[in-house]
């Protein structure tokens, strides 16, 4: 598991600001007419908050296209931000990660798409904590993917060792047409036999222990 920051969100937010950088953390292209319409506030209230939280370095404001001097605004969450929504506010990780709408990690999901056990479900997010605890300074983005993709490599990995000790474990729901549709998206043959290679030998390694068990 990964290593949970210490000092996240060490100052107090109002159950305003906690609900913007939800809003934010979860959703693509927020602005100002979605948050005043979804918490019914005024504006001078709403950019009140917004303006702490970006001092607080929890979103970051840009203009959508910004070759235009009156381009509308649209916010988006930090690395700390996304640290103190999952972390502290128990925000869910999933929907932080999905409307990130990265290639990698939207295959990742529409591999275990069809887990629908809340329990089992969790055994393959819940590794991907680590994504939120890398360090900000990894300097060029080819760099990070390769990063990005081997902790949802080791995700995958780890979470069919543990939910395949599950009496309730259904292959089929993990292991379709569809998923392996999926998956070939997300790692390359080489990738796919050596995860198929670590999980023999996990099978290999309880086999021989359990006929080594006595009756």
């Amino acid at each position: 598991m990964p290593t949970i920051p210490t000092n996240i969100g060490s100052s107090s937010l109002s159950a305003l600001q906690e609900n913007i950088l939800r809003m934010v953390c979860t959703r693509d292209n927020v602005t100002y007419k979605m948050l005043i319409e979804e918490t019914h506030r005024d504006r001078i209230t709403i950019l009140q908050s917004v303006n702490s939280l970006i001092k607080q370095n929890y979103i970051t404001k840009q203009k959508e296209h910004p070759e235009h001097e009156k381009s509308k605004l649209t916010f988006k969450p930090t690395h700390s931000g996304k640290q103190v929504a999952v972390f502290r506010m128990k925000v869910s990780l999933e929907e932080i990660l999905i409307a990130e709408k990265d290639k990698d990690i939207s295959s990742y999901f529409n591999v275990i798409k069809d887990i629908t056990d809340a329990t089992q479900r969790d055994l393959f997010v819940l590794p991907l904590e680590r994504l939120l605890t890398l360090p900000i300074t990894i300097d060029t983005e080819i760099r990070r993917r390769q990063i990005r993709k081997n902790i949802l490599k080791e995700a995958l990995k780890k979470g069919l060792q543990e939910a395949v000790q599950n009496q309730d474990y259904n292959a089929s729901s993990l292991v379709n047409e569809r998923s392996l549709r999926r998956l070939k998206e997300l790692l390359s043959p080489t990738e796919i036999r050596h995860l198929k290679n670590s999980l023999s030998i996990t099978r290999n390694n309880l086999t021989e222990t359990i006929e080594k068990l006595p009756s």
